[in-house]
């Protein structure tokens, strides 16, 4: 018995099959993970002069598809079991070797619905459509810019900063590979804090990176999504902090210092181990 709702996933399923110039009936990954059979018409009718139907209309019905499949309700099997919508495969983890927005479709023309970080890992499902590739966003399929993804993990740069490194004078060797990095990701940056006499920028484990804004907002992403690597262990930025020990709960809320340097509203601070 179905508790409710399949009835309109099936009519939306069925939209996403379509017929091809060349005659052949293709039907959408969504509908086919899903176990549906659509069939093309025999004859479909020629759209009117007035039609506001553009070439994307096939990638949007089968957009639909699968936003009706993503909100299915459970259905119960004859025994009386509940069974959830079909979850959609992982072919392969991809790395992000350049920033960008999470598409519900592919291309430009769909809602945004978040960002992915340079240097992030993601999982794909192998579909693609032009130049996006279907990703996996909180388990639910997103499109991203092919070009945006990598089977290899993009590496991280060692060299001595263009702009001088007097900066890492006493600063331990991973906090000198933060430095390294990030001015080599993001050369508008130029102006960097390292050794004082408090807390861990006292013992060379910090670094801050003297930065505002969405560019902030990229360094923070970027340095937590290689904190492995560079041997990060804490990131504060706008009142923030994160920590490897506790990366599970994301972002925490810390409390008000009374300025915007105090906050980390002007810079983002780095720990290392």
């Amino acid at each position: 018995m179905v508790v409710g709702g399949l009835a309109a996933v099936a009519v939306l399923a069925t939209t996403a099959a379509f017929t091809l110039p060349g005659g052949g009936d293709e039907t959408s990954p969504t509908a086919a993970r899903a176990g549906f059979t659509a069939q093309a018409p025999q004859a479909a009718a020629a759209p009117s002069a007035g039609s506001s139907r553009g070439t994307d209309a096939v990638s949007r019905s089968a957009a639909a598809a699968r936003a009706a499949l993503e909100s299915a309700p459970l259905t119960q099997s004859a025994a009386g079991g509940a069974t959830s919508a079909p979850a959609l495969a992982v072919e392969a983890s991809m790395f992000v070797v350049e920033a960008g927005e999470l598409r519900t479709g592919p291309g430009p023309s769909f809602d945004a619905d978040g960002e992915v970080a340079e240097g992030a890992k993601i999982d794909t499902t192998g579909a693609t459509d032009g130049d996006w590739s279907e990703v996996l966003s909180d388990d639910k399929p997103r499109w991203v810019l092919t070009s945006a993804l990598s089977a290899d993990e993009p590496g991280l740069s060692s060299a001595a900063c263009p702009d001088g490194s007097g900066v890492e004078s006493g600063l331990r060797p991973s906090t000198v590979a933060v430095h390294r990095a990030v001015c080599e990701q993001f050369p508008q940056v130029t102006s960097y804090g390292g050794m004082r006499s408090d807390g861990m920028h006292g013992q060379g484990q910090a670094l801050d990176i003297m930065i505002s804004g969405s560019t902030g907002d990229e360094i923070a992403d970027w340095v937590r999504a290689n904190a492995s690597e560079l041997g990060v262990t804490e990131v504060i930025w706008q009142q923030r902090i994160w920590t490897t020990q506790r990366s599970s709960e994301g972002w925490r809320g810390m409390s008000d210092r009374g300025s915007a340097t105090a906050n980390h509203m002007d810079h983002v601070h780095v720990t290392t181990g």
